[in-house]
């Protein structure tokens, strides 16, 4: 084989055959041979981690069930962020939704898992896709994801926020209604969480509370940069017409256990049991994150419900005993308190400002990420290791993309 890539004119050709062949032990003999190291350790740790590993595994690997046991590892950013991580994930789609038929809500949402988490797949599987969608919210998503990538207008963001929202609505709807192959919980959840960050960075001038998973999700498949600017940012109202639409969907999935249920079996997740208790943690954690006293109220509902204590994880058991008497003495949850729930949850809660201004004095249990400030890279390694602490974390943004990208 390499006697006769090595006759190829070009080291281009010779990369982008042995791509296309997916001879990956090739490539890696090809780059140490031209003393390219670093991108041939993105190979070997490609290789290394996604060994045995087919499309479906390795789209589970990268989507688990609970996101917090995803990208927590300096070298999943480079694996994610790499070709490989991009073929194997549209070859995934195209064993998904083989090549005609109408696409089922769990499809379309498996698809825009990997459209946000990556990019935009090939011309040809995106004409493949939009053709099949027979809902009108995702397949103006799809096209508004398609045309506007890179752009920051701010008619775009209205438009795209708008449609995300109103796909979303639909698909809540649709879940709850028995169909075969629904959108999974951990898809909704997954997309919920990406459209919340883009919606609060947008309605905040830049500034949003997250939690480290999503944060770091966030970064390593960024897509749009939202600017101060942006009009929206002035629409305080539709920022609560969302709050209460997916306050909402977490009411009716903790409160009906039945239908959840249904729900997760239809989804093909096999320990039901155990996955609700994942869920409603989840759930419970998002309302936290949107910090607002009367979704906070609503919550102080939830845990006053003894059934819902039933199906919480042990590990945030003692942490929600101090929010639930926070919420019953003073009628609020301080930001200590929330910081210090989600590090029990082993999933810490970060401050996100990419103005550049000041740092503002938050609770010790909340790490402060100010983006947009130079700094070396280690500052990207300490992004991913710190664990819920009083940390101020600066990191040159130009600097992160280039960094992920091989």
């Amino acid at each position: 084989m390499m006697k006769f890539v090595k006759a190829f004119p070009s080291v281009d050709m010779k990369r982008k055959f042995l791509k296309s062949v997916k001879c990956l032990h090739e490539l890696l003999f090809l780059e140490e041979e031209l003393g390219n190291f670093t991108i041939a350790a993105d190979i070997r740790n490609f290789l290394n981690e996604s060994k045995d590993l087919d499309s479906r595994r390795y789209f589970e690997k990268v989507f688990p069930l609970d996101p917090r046991e995803s990208l927590l590892e300096k070298k999943m950013v480079s694996l994610r962020r790499s070709e490989f991580s991009f073929d194997l994930l549209q070859e995934f789609i195209r064993e998904d939704i083989g090549k005609r038929g109408r696409l089922s809500y769990g499809q379309i949402g498996r698809i825009v898992m990997i459209w946000l988490a990556s990019r935009k797949p090939s011309e040809d599987l995106y004409k493949n896709i939009v053709g099949r969608i027979p809902t009108a919210p995702w397949k103006s998503l799809l096209e508004i994801l398609s045309s506007a990538e890179g752009c920051q207008s701010g008619p775009v963001e209205i438009k795209l926020v708008k449609t995300f929202h109103e796909a979303l609505q639909e698909t809540f709807a649709a879940c709850l209604t028995g169909q075969e192959d629904p959108i999974s919980p951990a898809c909704l959840l997954y997309l919920i969480e990406r459209f919340l960050i883009l919606v609060t960075q947008l309605c905040r001038q830049g500034t949003f509370f997250t939690s480290r998973s999503s944060f770091m999700e966030w970064l390593v498949s960024e897509q749009f940069v939202a600017v101060p600017t942006s009009p929206l940012a002035k629409d305080m109202s539709l920022l609560e017409k969302i709050y209460d639409s997916i306050l909402v969907m977490v009411k009716v999935f903790i409160y009906d256990k039945s239908t959840t249920f249904d729900w997760i079996s239809r989804s093909k997740i096999k320990d039901g049991v155990a996955y609700y208790k994942i869920l409603v943690s989840l759930l419970i954690l998002m309302v936290l994150n949107v910090g607002a006293a009367k979704y906070h109220a609503e919550l102080a509902n939830v845990l006053g419900n003894d059934d819902s204590w039933n199906h919480i994880r042990g590990d945030l058991l003692e942490s929600l005993v101090t929010l639930k008497s926070s919420l019953a003495n003073v009628g609020e949850i301080s930001l200590d308190a929330m910081g210090q729930t989600f590090r029990i949850a082993k999933d810490a809660l970060f401050f996100v400002n990419r103005q550049g201004t000041a740092a503002p004095k938050y609770a010790n249990n909340i790490t402060w990420v100010q983006l947009g400030t130079n700094r070396q890279r280690e500052a990207i390694i300490e992004i991913a290791s710190v664990t819920g602490s009083d940390k101020k974390v600066q990191m040159n943004w130009a600097v992160f993309q280039e960094y992920l990208i091989f």
